[in-house]
């Protein structure tokens, strides 16, 4: 090869690898596929300091931008499951026949990482205090939990994930909805009864014909007349994209089935409203009657349309915290909620806002002077917010937690969220978190002092000790 050749191959080489960096402001990356936002450009100094995080961001940065990145990826990922059925992204599960799984889905489905049976109790008396809230203000209310999709269609998860229990979180904290009267909808019971797969194959969510389902079941439960899919004509229609083919295919045009019904919805939107996606959506419906709040994850995205067809209004929101002040807000005679089963232990990630409920007289209670039961407040607008953890010494399995609150006049008990006020990090312990809400009427007076009561092995116990009216509120966060 001549000295001319090889120079030419050598720049030809140079500059193929040069592409993606010198392409970089003339391509744009579309992270909606992918749900997620890139790292945007890292500056050095940031807040008037040196940015220590600089050179860390400045890689992600050129990660997220380098061109034809997507479709470098996306060829990669391709060769790597049709070959070795293996994923090129630790979110994504590459099955058998081209099914995707949700990788967050992998603890429920080995029965691994399991909630404590303290935190078992805490999901359900989280509800459960809902639920009397909502009820205390003449609204009906119910729970149910969307299943993983390998929790239904295991069959093509591969073979060398194997179950180290056939136990999750979701087995567990039935029977304790059930035990502490909880208003629930089992959709995996429903799901499994059905003939016909109700999940999308490339997509970690169920298909419209999934959340008929869901929504069939929900207001048969509820009592409400509603549309019966059933009757209705249908027709496949290979026009969905998946949220996981985004996330390991980002620039492959494949599309997934999906159900369409031969039938109109009829409700409409209050206010902007770009999807089902958003936040927070208003809707209405004239020929309809009630008023619904649903709080919802992204299982609500496919289930919105089909009930909100059912009410003359509805509220749907996937914000947190949970809040019973939304009912009277929106004159609602019914709240929702809904969540999936991957996320069930953000059921204790943070109290709900709530007036507390006032419960009797507890009975004697063991004081205990030393322990580590911690008590804060902070001013919450129209409430006074009680929080902080519980000795687990004095803190049973199935112990409520109660606030003891003493005036000059009077004593008072609460029951408490047993859940978590500020959001939680990864040391934090949610087995023995609490928060409520107090009017700040009740805590007007010069002395009001609050102790913890738990129990534990039938034995009642009061510790921990704060004087509101001695301490510094801060505010609301």
């Amino acid at each position: 090869m001549s000295e001319k050749s090889k120079k030419l191959y050598i720049g030809i080489f140079l500059g193929v690898i040069a592409m993606p960096f010198i392409g970089m402001p003339f391509y744009k990356t579309d992270m909606s596929v992918e749900k997620r936002y890139a790292q945007v450009l890292p500056k050095i100094w940031k807040e008037g300091k040196l940015n220590r995080d600089y050179f860390d961001e400045w890689d992600r940065y050129v990660s997220d931008h380098f061109a034809f990145r997507q479709e470098m990826a996306t060829a990669d990922a391709i060769l790597l499951s049709k070959t070795f059925q293996e994923s090129n992204t630790e979110k994504v599960i590459v099955g058998k026949d081209g099914w995707l799984y949700f990788q967050e889905t992998l603890d429920d489905y080995l029965g691994r990482n399991l909630l404590s049976e303290r935190e078992i109790h805490n999901c359900a008396k989280v509800l459960a205090l809902l639920q009397e809230g909502a009820e205390a203000e003449d609204c009906e209310f119910v729970v149910t939990i969307a299943p993983n999709k390998n929790s239904l269609y295991p069959e093509c998860m591969p073979e060398r994930y194997v179950k180290e229990s056939d136990e999750n979180n979701f087995s567990r904290l039935v029977p304790e909805l059930e035990r502490q009267g909880v208003r629930f909808v089992n959709l995996h019971e429903a799901f499994l009864e059905q003939e016909k797969v109700m999940y999308h194959k490339l997509d970690s969510h169920w298909n419209n014909e999934g959340a008929v389902l869901a929504c069939d079941r929900l207001l048969s439960e509820l009592g409400k007349e509603h549309t019966d899919y059933s009757q209705i004509t249908s027709h496949i229609e290979k026009n969905f994209a998946g949220d996981l083919k985004g996330m390991i295919y980002p620039k492959w045009n494949l599309l997934d089935d999906n159900v369409s019904y031969d039938k109109e919805h009829i409700y409409s939107y209050i206010g902007d409203v770009r999807s089902t996606e958003d936040m927070s959506i208003e809707t209405e419906n004239p020929d309809a009657d009630g008023s619904v709040v649903m709080f919802r994850d992204s299982f609500g995205n496919a289930l919105l349309p089909y009930v909100a067809d059912e009410y003359a209004h509805g509220f749907f929101t996937k914000g947190v915290p949970f809040r019973t002040d939304l009912i009277d807000q929106y004159d609602a005679d019914t709240m929702i909620l809904e969540v999936v089963e991957r996320h069930i232990p953000t059921l204790i990630g943070k109290v709900p806002v709530m007036a507390a409920p006032e419960r009797e007289t507890k009975e004697t209670t063991t004081r205990i002077e030393d322990s580590t039961t911690t008590i804060e407040t902070q001013d919450a607008g129209e409430y006074i917010a009680v929080y902080g953890s519980v000795d687990p010494e004095y803190l049973g399995d199935d112990s409520d937690i109660y606030i003891e609150l003493t005036t000059e006049e009077d004593t008072h008990y609460y029951e408490a969220f047993p859940a978590a006020f500020l959001l939680p990090d990864a040391d934090t312990n949610l087995s023995i978190q609490y928060g409520l809400y107090l009017d700040k009427d009740v805590c007007q007076t010069d002395d009001v002092t609050i102790h913890v009561i738990t129990q534990k092995d039938g034995e009642w116990y009061c510790t921990g000790l704060f004087n509101i009216n001695q301490s510094k509120k801060r505010p609301t966060e």
